[in-house]
């Protein structure tokens, strides 16, 4: 058992890594000319900093992630999160 949980500790830290990783390089992709943003690659990098963040507690040598990682904040988010929620976001 001390194998797989050791190679699962292993893989998590290296998913962990490509998803900071690839964060970090949509982050720069995600900026236009003119101070605008592409929507697409916003998206895609908040995602992948939300999946970093839910991991991260599970990867003790891992530092903190270098954006806010209220991971707690976050499960609960994508809990309650439902079509009440879309609709008043929309509607502000």
């Amino acid at each position: 058992m001390d194998d797989l949980a050791t190679v699962r500790a292993q893989e998590y830290e290296k998913v962990f890594s490509e998803l900071i990783a690839t964060a970090e390089r949509l982050d720069m992709l995600r900026r236009l000319e003119g101070g605008g943003v592409d929507p697409h690659a916003t998206a895609a990098m908040h995602a992948l900093r939300f999946a970093a963040t839910i991991l991260w507690p599970t990867i003790p040598s891992a530092p903190p992630p270098g954006f806010r990682h209220d991971s707690e904040r976050l499960l609960q988010l994508a809990a309650h999160w439902g079509p009440e929620e879309i609709r008043a976001r929309r509607a502000t």
